[in-house]
């Protein structure tokens, strides 16, 4: 079973995407705050990071890139959270920062279920 470390600050999609990614199969440690994320990544261990873009103590691209520097972490897939109203360069932003993928968030378990499994795909092989 793959574990998913999921952050975001509002606490109803936190739940919700909770929600979803455990009726899929997956375990899930959820944070409301980026902060300290080389700490939570060390302690959870997943395979997997799924956060927002905008929090208010870091941003998801400066989690990304601290990340990255990790060499004990670079290479778990990040996937980061866009808000509908933000523009295409957001997403492209956060590739640039080292984000496996963003996307949308989503309005439904299959919109983020899919991105999930393509990079947990990718890292298996």
């Amino acid at each position: 079973m793959s574990k998913i470390l999921l952050i975001s600050v509002n606490q109803a999609q936190l739940k919700m995407f909770e929600g979803w990614l455990i009726a899929a199969g997956y375990e899930v440690a959820g944070y409301n705050s980026a902060e300290e994320i080389e700490m939570k990544v060390a302690y959870e261990d997943p395979d997997l990071v799924l956060m927002d873009i905008k929090m208010p103590d870091i941003s998801g691209y400066e989690a990304c890139r601290r990340i990255r520097r990790d060499e004990d972490f670079k290479q778990i897939p990040v996937i980061l959270l866009v808000e509908h109203g933000d523009t295409e360069g957001s997403a492209a932003w956060g590739i640039r920062e080292g984000a496996t993928a963003c996307v949308l968030k989503p309005e439904a378990a299959a919109t983020l279920l899919e991105p999930i499994n393509d990079a947990l795909e990718l890292v298996s092989h």
